[in-house]
């Protein structure tokens, strides 16, 4: 089946499962771009609750329509020549409109759900694979992750590779602010970690801490709100508390990756990879742990080791902290491959011939 121009695509914004806002509302946009390239097509976003810059950038272009999630029966009445495109929802009345499904997350990814709630995301999400005509992978990091598990519906995966989304650009007093917000102005490490592995991290940093006496911070990101309650009643009495802030991923913003010194990354999977994307367009390097099941092609994006051997972190942390270029080094060659594999990938599958 082949898509081109003259269509109708329904984009719903809704999902079940806990896909951070900025990065899913990223990924509409790319969607966007991609389906106004042909002025023939119509494109109907379907939700609630947008961010004010979501919605400004979704009326400059004249193809898009904006419905509240209970607002779209009448779509339904015609289904010629109209795809849908979900992240993980139900969609009711389809009647034989193709369903497209994009996963930016899995739900064996998810390490501090319970049982209970895991088990209705797996059915849920098992219902959405069946049901999808396509389910789109918008990176090989995707496609690996849901080929090896899903191999029966092989032939309904495609790996569909968006472009890059274009980065804004940031003054330098962005970036402080976003360093006064963050660390009072002093520069800071970045992690994406379990909250189970919070505390070993901190005893890494507080090793390098002593070794350099230096006002570097460290920032937490955490899945929400009552992670962060937790993970400081767990560092209660730490010596070096004032160097340490953590904060839901759901009120990350751009600033604060563009301003960080460095990036780590522990316990993820896919669904992070739009923020790993953005970090190496601002020249961030990344360091990753050697238990993420990255795709072979993804080792190239930053710098690969174990963060559970001794001392490997504390002595990341005083590396890049005492050989800037060897940290500038890293950076560039982060974005270097990050700009080659993308030129690379674009030259395959196109959502528009889906």
């Amino acid at each position: 089946m082949m898509y081109f121009w003259g269509m109708r695509v329904l984009i719903y914004t809704a999902t079940y499962l806990p896909i951070p806002r900025l990065i899913l509302l990223d990924r509409v946009i790319l969607l966007v771009k991609e389906y106004a390239a042909f002025s023939e097509n119509q494109i109907y976003i379907i939700g609630n609750d947008w961010p004010a810059s979501f919605v400004s950038y979704c009326k400059e272009i004249e193809q898009v329509q904006l419905l509240a999630q209970n607002n779209t029966r009448d779509l339904f009445k015609t289904t010629t020549n109209t795809i849908i495109i979900h992240f993980g929802t139900h969609v009711k009345s389809v009647n034989r409109i193709p369903l497209l499904f994009i996963p930016l997350q899995l739900p064996n990814e998810l390490k501090n759900a319970s049982f209970l709630h895991k088990m209705r995301l797996n059915y849920r999400f098992n219902s959405w694979m069946k049901l999808a005509q396509k389910i789109l992978c918008v990176n090989d990091w995707v496609y690996s992750s849901l080929i090896t598990r899903y191999t029966t519906l092989s032939f309904a995966i495609a790996p569909v590779y968006l472009p890059l989304m274009d980065v804004p650009t940031f003054e330098w007093k962005d970036l402080s602010l976003a360093k006064e917000q963050l660390s009072s102005g002093d520069n800071y490490f970045l992690c994406f970690a379990p909250k189970e592995r919070i505390k070993e991290i901190v005893k890494e940093f507080s090793i390098f801490k002593k070794w350099q006496h230096t006002t570097m911070h460290l920032v937490f990101v955490v899945n929400n709100k009552k992670e962060i309650e937790t993970a400081l009643q767990a560092l209660k009495g730490y010596k070096y508390i004032q160097d340490i802030a953590i904060i839901a991923e759901n009120d990350l913003c751009l600033e604060w990756i563009a301003a960080s010194y460095a990036i780590l990354w522990e316990g993820i999977g896919f669904s992070k990879t739009t923020w790993m994307e953005y970090a190496m367009q601002y020249e961030v390097p990344l360091l990753l742990d050697a238990d993420i099941p990255l795709p072979a092609n993804w080792t190239k994006s930053g710098e690969v080791f174990s963060f559970k051997e001794k001392q490997a972190l504390s002595n990341h942390f005083k590396l890049y902290y005492k050989d800037e270029m060897y940290r500038q080094a890293k950076a560039m060659t982060g974005k270097e491959w990050l700009i080659t594999n993308n030129s690379l990938l674009s030259c395959n599958n196109k959502i528009n011939t889906l």
